[in-house]
């Protein structure tokens, strides 16, 4: 699995296959300023609080293959209890002190 920055840089998550889960990625860069319009979606403007979030709200998007607009409006963007106990989620920070480093979410959940 990959996921691409907006510098171009790349995260590549190699992780063991096993018949019936399917696993997700997503990275964002860990100190990028967050817009405003962002801002108000997340309930705070803060790049150490939106980018997990944001991260992991893709994440679990991608496992679950729900739209964009779906959860671009939960609240905080915060992944819905729900649907946090259907998949294996784990975010991290990876410190690089050239770049700030990288908000990286990678999950995994069984294959419906």
């Amino acid at each position: 699995m990959r996921s691409y920055l907006p510098d171009g840089r790349g995260v590549v998550w190699v992780a063991p296959g096993r018949p019936g889960v399917d696993r997700a990625i997503d990275a964002e860069p860990a100190g990028a300023v967050v817009s405003a319009r962002l801002a108000r979606r997340a309930g705070t403007d803060d790049p150490a609080v939106v980018w997990p979030r944001w991260t992991r709200a893709e994440t679990v998007a991608k496992l679950l293959d729900l739209p964009v607009l779906s959860w671009l409006a939960w609240p905080g963007l915060e992944v819905p209890d729900e649907l946090a106990a259907r998949v294996a989620l784990r975010t991290v920070l990876l410190a690089d002190e050239v770049t700030g480093g990288v908000t990286v979410s990678c999950g995994a959940a069984r294959t419906p």
